[in-house]
């Protein structure tokens, strides 16, 4: 454990290169509905839709920033693999502005909803890292070298079980 906390907490902090990645109002049409449906069960809803006003409260936020310094991807755009590549690493401030997803059972299972990146050659759902279900398992495998913020304007980011030590889950 103090291994991973150092690992973790004292490397080094990257420079930022830019200020704002904000993630907001994604396009769910190419989401998989199997994975929803075992993580909500009967809550899961057939097709989601955008959260009302995310895609402006995005540009608002950008407004807040020099011109350059702050990216916004809504859309087909806000997917779950720009987070993978190595630009993303390079922002202060991460925004996302979607819906969040509790699973009951794996609550690292629970993350946020964002686009689907291309569905490759085969049929079926496309691999995890493209999949659109940005999971609290997989933000532990990524990094974030010089992010110092991530804001969830999201529903159902609190609603986890609380863990001693850890917050909520």
């Amino acid at each position: 454990l103090l291994r991973d906390l150092r690992t973790v907490y004292c490397r080094p902090r990257r420079k930022a290169a830019r200020d704002l990645l904000a993630l907001a109002a994604p396009d769910f049409s190419g989401l998989h509905p199997g994975y929803l449906r075992a993580a909500l069960g009967k809550e899961a809803p057939a097709r989601p839709s955008p959260l009302p006003g995310t895609e402006r409260e995005a540009g608002a936020v950008k407004g807040l920033f020099a011109p350059g310094m702050a990216r916004v991807l809504t859309g087909r755009r806000a997917t779950e693999s720009v987070l993978r590549r190595k630009t993303a690493s390079e922002y202060r401030i991460l925004l996302f502005a979607t819906h969040g997803f509790v699973h009951r059972k794996d609550p690292l299972g629970s993350g946020l909803l964002l686009a689907a990146g291309r569905p490759g050659r085969k049929t079926g759902p496309p691999p995890a890292f493209r999949d659109g279900y940005l999971t609290a398992r997989e933000i532990l495998g990524m990094d974030f070298g010089a992010a110092e913020l991530a804001v969830l304007s999201a529903c159902k980011t609190g609603l986890g079980g609380e863990l001693r030590g850890e917050g909520l889950v």
